[in-house]
């Protein structure tokens, strides 16, 4: 099964390069210190190159864990511990105010640790006990050295007052963690513990190396901390890619693509299944008490034990469906996830369906009112011309056998030539009158004999191109095109004073296209009686109507009608 290319939102994408430029700078900036601080290092130059290491291995962890939760502070806080130990090398440094700026922040990345622990898994210090540890181990471990370090004094009480504190403070955090993991189901346990073991064992061991090792073992002494230190971000970063906590890179990329399009810009079900990797995926929307697809038709969720469904609800109302196939990658829990980010979406598109639907059933009503008004007019046209003008031909006849009649007086015979003279006349209107009720070509032979009539007709040069089938329009349909063509260039004659004008009728897929040109004054009033009645026929058709008509530049008309039976 293959897999779609997978939108990235262009917040994410540009998040991912600020993420790469800021992981490779604070990279190189751990590199650089190393390297300054190397020359002088002695027997300590293996501890600062693996500090160097541990920094980088920080700013990697955080950048991964940054981009694979951009709402999470846990890859913020990963960088800001790889910036912590980068600046804490510069306490080797043989300028001494860079060293007096690293020693400042010598036991900085502890309180990362203890802020990355009291954060996990959201990245957010929830209540004041866990704000209160937090601010208190940057405390202890930025400001309580600042007077010693200041003073160049009481470097020892210092140490002893830090060592109390942070003892204090473990112990705080450990009983705090411990009610945590008491109160998580099981699944989060299983993440949680084994993180929650090792930040609260490694921290007391950081502390307690020191007083551990004798002083002589100083090298083996500080390796051992870069070690336990360099644990600290990959079992975070295992934390944060567990399947236990949501990786919502791809689920903040559809809820940008979202929030960033329109909703005619492409369908639910595609970014969905772009964001899953699943391209038999498909969103449903509930209407009523039925499910349906993003263009309002009926659908129904497959029976088959290999294909998944997850309701989709807002506020516990029901409003659709996400079905997907339980072979792929994806689980269920990601689907949930999913649903909930596009739920509001869901609804809207429901609603657009919705609409859709009764916008196809208002204009199917509208077509069929047309066609039944063109019903009863090739009714009333039927009835004129074979009822009404048939008499009117045999009166004439009958006339004119009056007039013919041996022994008719001239005066009789004058008389009834000139009945059938009126008659004629009569017959003639009433020809006429049919002609606009509904054109004989038009009922007889279709859309494109009536216009060639009409062209014919025409008293200035007026060529017509058509390409289209009388057979694949419906009635409807090829009657309103006439209508169009013959108001259009009627309004050419009689007042545009066009000299010339072209009719053009193609029928490209489910669309009969119309254009009707001429090079007459221009300045055509749409809303004018005629016009504007067509208008409203195109309308009730679902087409639509264009009218270009600048004063001294002729007149455009185009118009598009759906011919789909």
């Amino acid at each position: 099964m293959s897999t779609p290319t997978r939108y990235r939102a262009p917040s994410i994408r540009s998040l991912w390069w600020a993420l790469s430029i800021l992981v490779v700078l604070g990279s190189m900036l751990s590199m650089v210190v190393s390297a300054m601080v190397l020359p002088d290092a002695g027997s300590g130059a293996v501890p600062i190159a693996l500090f160097a290491v541990v920094a980088v291995v920080y700013f990697i962890a955080g950048g991964i864990a940054w981009l694979r939760r951009p709402a999470n502070a846990i890859g913020m806080l990963l960088v800001w511990g790889g910036m912590a130990l980068t600046v804490a090398n510069l306490a080797n440094a043989p300028v001494p105010a860079l060293a007096a700026l690293g020693d400042m922040f010598a036991t900085a990345v502890l309180a990362v640790i203890v802020h990355l622990l009291l954060a996990f898994p959201t990245g957010r210090l929830k209540g004041a006990a866990p704000m209160a540890l937090a601010l208190s181990a940057y405390a202890i471990a930025i400001l309580v050295p600042l007077p010693a370090l200041v003073l160049n004094t009481g470097a020892g009480v210092v140490a002893i007052v830090q060592s109390a504190a942070g003892l204090v403070l473990m112990i705080s955090t450990a009983v705090l963690l411990a009610a945590r993991l008491r109160r998580s189901d099981g699944r989060a346990r299983r993440v949680l513990l084994p993180l929650y073991t090792y930040g609260i064992v490694a921290v007391p061991a950081l502390v307690a190396l020191p007083a551990l090792l004798p002083s002589d073992q100083g090298v083996l002494r500080a390796g051992l901390q870069l070690l336990l230190l360099l644990g600290v971000p990959i079992a975070f970063l295992i934390g944060v890619l567990s399947g236990g906590f949501t990786a919502t890179r791809e689920l903040a990329d559809l809820g940008e693509r979202l929030s960033t399009t329109s909703p005619g810009d492409g369908s639910l079900s595609d970014a969905v299944a772009d964001t899953l990797g699943d391209p038999s995926l498909r969103v449903l929307l509930r209407s009523g008490a039925v499910l349906v697809d993003e263009d309002g038709d009926p659908a129904r969720v497959s029976a088959h034990p290999d294909r998944g469904v997850v309701v989709v609800d807002v506020d516990g109302r029901p409003v659709g469906a996400i079905e997907y196939d339980k072979r792929s990658e994806i689980d269920e829990a990601r689907v949930r996830r999913a649903g909930r980010i596009i739920a509001v979406a869901i609804d809207r598109a429901r609603l657009t369906a919705e609409l859709r639907q009764s916008r196809r059933e208002v204009v199917a009503s509208r077509i069929r009112i047309v066609e039944a008004t063109d019903r009863e007019r090739f009714r009333i046209a039927q009835d004129l011309h074979d009822g009404l003008q048939a008499q009117l031909v045999l009166l004439g006849v009958e006339a004119q056998q009056i007039a013919h009649t041996p022994g008719a007086g001239d005066e009789v015979a004058d008389a009834a030539t000139a009945l059938r003279r009126r008659i004629d006349e009569a017959a003639g209107d009433l020809r006429r009158l049919v002609h606009d009720v509904l054109p004989m070509p038009l009922m007889e032979r279709g859309v494109v004999a009536a216009v060639e009539d009409l062209v014919d007709r025409m008293p200035i040069p007026t060529a017509l191109s058509a390409r289209i089938d009388n057979g694949a329009l419906p009635d409807a349909t090829g009657t309103t095109a006439y209508f169009v063509v013959a108001e259009a260039l009627a309004n050419a004659v009689k007042h545009a004073d066009a000299q010339r004008a072209t009719v053009t009728l193609s029928h490209e897929g489910p669309t009969l296209h119309i254009t009707v040109v001429d090079d007459g004054t221009g300045g055509a009033d749409e809303n004018g009686r005629g016009l504007r009645g067509l208008a409203d026929r195109v309308d009730a058709m679902g087409g639509a109507w264009f009218l270009s008509s600048p004063v001294g530049a002729g007149t455009r008309v185009e118009v598009r009608l759906p011919c789909a039976s």
